[in-house]
C-alpha cells in the first residue's frame, strides 16, 4: 500500500506500507496536510475483492489493563457551591506499542472499567522517560476547559435557566435537569470566565455541577433522599471532625439600579480609523451613544465599535449598585457559642428558589474509606447512622474492589 500526503498540490510525504491486518494503523506523523491518496497496488492472493469499510483521519488509541498503572481519579464538589470543582485523574501508561502515542495537551481521554465509563478528561500534562516506554499523565474534566473561555455577561430579566446555561456552555456537551431548566433567573453577570459564570447560575438555583461517570457536564439539583446505607462491613475507617459552629449565614445580593440623571460619562475617546475595537467597561453602563463611529454590539459590560477617520467618542451612563443582605441564624447555636458568620454573595436571583433557604449549616465533617459501589459525589448516604453529603471521592480504578477515600459533611437538622 502506498500513501501520499499533499499540502495543496505539493507532495509532502510518500510512504509505502505493508498491510498485514484487516484493521490497520498507518504509523506516520504528518502535519498541515489537506489531501491523502491511498493506492493499493496488489494483494497476496489473487481473485479477491477488496472492500474498505472505514478510513479514519487522525488517531484513536486504546490502552488496556496491562498497559496502565495507578489510575487514580478524584471526583469532588463543594458544599453550598462555593466553588465549581474539577474532577482530575493521574495515571501511568506503559504502552506495548509506541504506534500513535502522541499525548498532546487538551487531547480527549476517556477512562473505562469493565466497559463502564468513569469519566471523560482532557490532558493537562504528560511526561515520559527517555526511551518513551513510560508516560505519566495528569488529566482534568470539561469544567477545567471552561476556565479558559470568557463569558461577556449581561443583564437578565426572567431568562430561563436552560437559555442562560446554553449561552454559557456553547458547544461543550452538557445535560440539564428539565425541572431546573424551567427556572427563571434575573440579575446580571460581569465579564468572567465560563466556569465562574456557570457556578453563579448553579448557586442561585441550588444545583450542582459535575462530570463523574459521564462524558458531559451534568447540571442538576442536589439529591434530597438517601441513596445508600454504607454497611459496617463496607467501611474501613471513619474520622469525624467538629469545628466551631457557624452561628449565622449571610447572603448579599447585588442589583443594578438606573441612575436618575441626564449627564453621560466618556467611556472611550480616540482615533480608531475604520477598525473594529472592543471596549470593556470598568463598571456596568447603559444608554450608550457614539460619535465618529458605529456601535456594532454591546451590553452593560462592553461595546464593539467601529470608528471612522475622525475622533471616535463612546459615552454612557453608569449603573448604580444596590446591595441587599439577608441572614439566617443557626437554631442549634447556644449562647456560649462564639459568633461565626459564613458569608455568600450573588448578582443573580431565581424566582423559584429562595437562595438563603438552601444554604446549610455544617454540623461535622467526616473522612472515611468505604466500598464505593455506585456512590457519586453529591449523594446523600447513611454512614454509621449519620446522613451525610458526599463531597469528594478519591480512588484507584485498578483495585479489584474499589474503596474510595471520601470526604463528607453532615448538616444540622
Amino acid at each position: 500500500m502506498n500513501v501520499k500526503w499533499y499540502r495543496g498540490d505539493t507532495l509532502i510525504s510518500d510512504q509505502d506500507f505493508t498491510v498485514d491486518s484487516s484493521n490497520y494503523f498507518c504509523d506516520a506523523q504528518i502535519q498541515a496536510y489537506n489531501k491523502v491518496v491511498i493506492t493499493i497496488g496488489n494483494m497476496t492472493r489473487p481473485n479477491r475483492f477488496l472492500k474498505i469499510f472505514n478510513i479514519s483521519d487522525g488517531l484513536t488509541r486504546q490502552f488496556y489493563n496491562d498497559e496502565l498503572e495507578n489510575v487514580e481519579i478524584i471526583e469532588q464538589i463543594t458544599n453550598n457551591l462555593q466553588a465549581l470543582n474539577i474532577n482530575e485523574s493521574s495515571l501511568v501508561v506503559l504502552p506495548l506499542s509506541n504506534a500513535g502515542v502522541m499525548f498532546q495537551r487538551t487531547l480527549p481521554f476517556s477512562i473505562y472499567r469493565n466497559n463502564v465509563l468513569y469519566g471523560q478528561f482532557y490532558i493537562d500534562t504528560s511526561t515520559s522517560n527517555t526511551r518513551k516506554t513510560i508516560y505519566k499523565l495528569k488529566v482534568s474534566d470539561a469544567i477545567k476547559t471552561l476556565e479558559s473561555q470568557a463569558y461577556m455577561g449581561g443583564i437578565y430579566s426572567d431568562i430561563t435557566m436552560a437559555d442562560l446555561v446554553a449561552e454559557i456552555m456553547g458547544d461543550i456537551p452538557y445535560t440539564l435537569d428539565p425541572v431546573a431548566g424551567a427556572y427563571t433567573i434575573s440579575g446580571y453577570l460581569p465579564i468572567l470566565d465560563k466556569r465562574e459564570a456557570l457556578r453563579q447560575v448553579a448557586f442561585c438555583t441550588n444545583c450542582y455541577v459535575n462530570t463523574s461517570r459521564s462524558d458531559r457536564v451534568e447540571i442538576k439539583p442536589l439529591p434530597t433522599t438517601v441513596s445508600r446505607t454504607i454497611l459496617p462491613s463496607e467501611t474501613l475507617t471513619i474520622d469525624t471532625t467538629q469545628t466551631n459552629i457557624v452561628t449565622k449565614i449571610e447572603l448579599s445580593t447585588t442589583t443594578l439600579v438606573t441612575k436618575k440623571r441626564t449627564e453621560t460619562d466618556d467611556i472611550f475617546e480616540g482615533k480608531i480609523r475604520n477598525r473594529t475595537t472592543t471596549i470593556l467597561f470598568d463598571t456596568p453602563m447603559f444608554g450608550l451613544t457614539i460619535t465618529g463611529g458605529t456601535i456594532l454590539e454591546s451590553n452593560c459590560n462592553y461595546a464593539i465599535i467601529r470608528g471612522d477617520s475622525t475622533t471616535t467618542t463612546l459615552q454612557g451612563k453608569e449603573y448604580q449598585m444596590a446591595e441587599m443582605t439577608e441572614s439566617k441564624l443557626n437554631e442549634y447555636a447556644v449562647s456560649t457559642d462564639i459568633e461565626k458568620i459564613e458569608s455568600y454573595s450573588t448578582t443573580l436571583t431565581c424566582n423559584e428558589i429562595n437562595i438563603i433557604d438552601t444554604l446549610q449549616f455544617v454540623e461535622f465533617q467526616i473522612k472515611s474509606k468505604f466500598k464505593m459501589s455506585t456512590t457519586k459525589v453529591g449523594d446523600l448516604v447513611n454512614l454509621d447512622g449519620d446522613i451525610c453529603r458526599v463531597l469528594t471521592l478519591d480512588y484507584d480504578l485498578r483495585q479489584t474492589e474499589i474503596y474510595a477515600d471520601a470526604e463528607l459533611e453532615a448538616y444540622y437538622g
